[in-house]
């Protein structure tokens, strides 16, 4: 039988508790898009219209929707919600996090009934994120996994089926402030960012859709005392 010191039992021990301490909660930085937020952000107000053929105007006659992101002192999306052009509410999303980050998101339709819940995992040697998302049924519905770069930036989005088939790649380009400028996937959209306020926060942008359809958000931040 091979006798194993006692020093050396200990040195394991201590290089175990290392590992599961530094990699228990998996990578310690995950940027969702939303949250790319600076200052202390209570509510975050963007409104979508038609632009004018040179993009320069928006044009308040074609509203097309707004989306309402509400956080708390920690910086963290805790509540959105999305409307239409007609300013009716078409989903609701809320969050739950633990002492690290985000494990939860659950959706509900315009009527506030709940349609699914997406239940988050970490990878401690990847950095990838994994998302389950099932319906009140607990069915399985879809599944995703989101592939991270060195920053914490959303990289690549696979999307795959309840088989587990791949159904599309969302793939994310960004600029220095780290604000989406390309994702190119089901459909190509491109970002332009004019505006900013005091915080360094956007608060006009334009969007183009497959190079063909313009549209312009301009947003209103409320910030805490």
């Amino acid at each position: 039988m091979v006798q194993i010191s006692k020093g050396y039992q200990a040195a394991t021990l201590l290089l175990i508790a290392f590992i599961l301490t530094a990699c228990g909660d998996g990578p310690s930085i995950y940027l969702f898009h939303d949250e790319n937020m600076k200052g202390p952000v209570k509510l975050a107000v963007e409104r979508t219209y038609g632009a004018s053929k040179d993009s320069s105007k928006w044009q308040s006659d074609r509203f097309y929707g707004m989306k309402k992101l509400q956080f708390n002192r920690e910086g963290r999306l805790t509540d959105k919600r999305i409307y239409g052009g007609d300013s009716s509410l078409i989903e609701k999303f809320t969050y739950t996090y633990n002492s690290a980050r985000r494990v939860q998101e659950r959706r509900f339709d315009g009527k506030l009934r709940l349609t699914h819940e997406k239940n988050y995992s970490y990878s401690w040697w990847s950095g990838d994120l994994d998302a389950a998302v099932y319906s009140p049924s607990d069915s399985l519905l879809w599944s995703a996994t989101y592939i991270f770069d060195e920053q914490g930036r959303e990289k690549k989005k696979k999307v795959y089926g309840p088989e587990g088939q791949l159904n599309y790649l969302i793939t994310y380009r960004y600029n220095t402030d780290n604000y989406i400028i390309q994702q190119e996937g089901v459909d190509k959209r491109t970002y332009e960012f004019t505006d900013f306020d005091k915080y360094g926060n956007w608060i006009r942008r334009i969007n183009t859709e497959d190079r063909i359809k313009v549209s312009i958000t301009v947003r209103d931040i409320t910030y805490y005392d």
